[in-house]
């Protein structure tokens, strides 16, 4: 047996050489299939962002404090995070 490398999303060469017949064809439409969805759940936080945003507003205005915390401590990296790199990439005009 062999891995699928989580980073690459290639298979080892472990698992190639284990690999009989037909299942290389399955393992690559298995990895196509992964880096779809990748994709597409990429795209979908992307374009769903701006009303995430306004549901976590919700979310702080009731939230327990020690949990807003918690979650502010990761959200405002990100969110600082991403301002500068729409800063550098200035896609509005």
């Amino acid at each position: 047996m062999g891995r699928i490398d989580r980073r690459t999303l290639g298979p080892t060469e472990q698992l190639r050489s284990a690999c009989r017949d037909e299942e290389p064809k399955e393992v690559n439409a298995w990895i196509e299939q992964c880096r779809r969805t990748e994709a597409i759940k990429i795209e979908a936080a992307a374009r769903t962002f701006g009303s995430q945003i306004g549901i976590a507003s919700g979310w702080f205005n009731n939230a327990n404090a020690h949990e807003a915390r918690l979650v502010a401590g990761h959200l405002l990296p990100a969110l600082n995070k991403l301002c500068a790199r729409l800063r550098r990439q200035n896609p509005i005009d």
